[in-house]
C-alpha cells in the first residue's frame, strides 16, 4: 500500500522543499533540521509520514524525534488522542559559532511558516 499523502489543515499549501537526491550521501540540513523543517510546517504530522518526508526509516525518525525533545527543540502536544509537535522556535541553533541564531531563522531562511 503506497504510503498516504501528509495533510495540514492551516498550511496546506506549504509543503517542505525536497531533501537533494544527487546521490552524494549528504545534505546542508541534517536529517534533524529537515525533521524540524517538516514538522513545523506539519505539526500533525505522524511519525510514518514524517520517515517518508526525511527519507529514513520509521525506526530512526523516532530516534531523532526523541533526541530533539530530549534537546528541548520540540514537544509532544496530545491533542484530542493524537500526538502534535511543537516545535521552539526561540531555541539556540547549539553551536557556539550559531549561537545567536535560533532555530526560527533558521526555518525562516527555509520558507517555514512562522506560525506552524
Amino acid at each position: 500500500m503506497p504510503p498516504r499523502p501528509p495533510h495540514h489543515h492551516d498550511h496546506p499549501h506549504h509543503d517542505p522543499p525536497e531533501p537533494p537526491e544527487d546521490g552524494r550521501g549528504w545534505a546542508i540540513v541534517s536529517n534533524h533540521g529537515y525533521a524540524l523543517l517538516c514538522l513545523s510546517v506539519n505539526p500533525d504530522l505522524r511519525l510514518w509520514q514524517l520517515a517518508a518526508m526525511v527519507g529514513v526509516r520509521e525506526r530512526s525518525i523516532h530516534r531523532i524525534v526523541d533526541q530533539l525533545v530530549e534537546a528541548g527543540y520540540v514537544t509532544r502536544v496530545r491533542d484530542a488522542g493524537r500526538l502534535r509537535y511543537q516545535v521552539h522556535r526561540e531555541m539556540p541553533l547549539g553551536r557556539a559559532r550559531l549561537s545567536e541564531y535560533t532555530v526560527g531563522t533558521l526555518l525562516d531562511a527555509l520558507g517555514a511558516p512562522a506560525d506552524g
